[in-house]
Parts: structure tokens; C-alpha cells; sequence
């Protein structure tokens, strides 16, 4: 009898514990949905950034080819 007792109080709060726990989920799945969401805009970003990246690469390869080609006509002209 004195064991039945000690397990029923045990657990005192039975109904705020699921409250708690049910509160938990539902943040859980607010903050995953969230995820999903920012993980969505930035693959967008990512998108929307590739033709810059693109870009600066084209850029660059011009810039050092402008380079080299300056410094052999610089050089000619010694």
C-alpha cells in the first residue's frame, strides 16, 4: 500500500509535465519549420550569387591577362 502511494506521487504534476512537454513539440516544430525556411533563402541566395561569382571569376582572369599583356608591351618598348 505504502509503495502504491510513494509511485503515485511519484509524479505529482502529471498534467503540467505533458503541458510542458506538448509546449516543447510545439516549439520544436515552429524552430524546424523556421529551418526550412532559411535553408530555402539561402539556397536562393546561393542562386542568385553564382552569376557574381561567375562574373568576378571572368573578371579577375581578364585583369591578369591585361596585366601580362601590359608588362610584355612595357617591356617591348624598353
Amino acid at each position: 500500500m505504502e509503495r502504491i502511494q510513494h509511485e503515485q506521487q511519484g509524479n505529482v504534476h502529471p498534467e503540467f509535465q505533458k503541458e510542458i512537454t506538448k509546449r516543447i513539440i510545439t516549439s520544436i516544430q515552429k524552430l524546424n519549420s523556421s529551418l526550412v525556411e532559411v535553408n530555402s533563402t539561402l539556397c536562393e541566395i546561393n542562386a542568385s550569387n553564382q552569376s557574381i561569382e561567375e562574373f568576378t571569376d571572368l573578371w579577375v582572369t581578364y585583369t591578369n591577362n591585361t596585366n601580362k599583356y601590359l608588362d610584355v608591351m612595357n617591356g617591348n618598348k624598353k
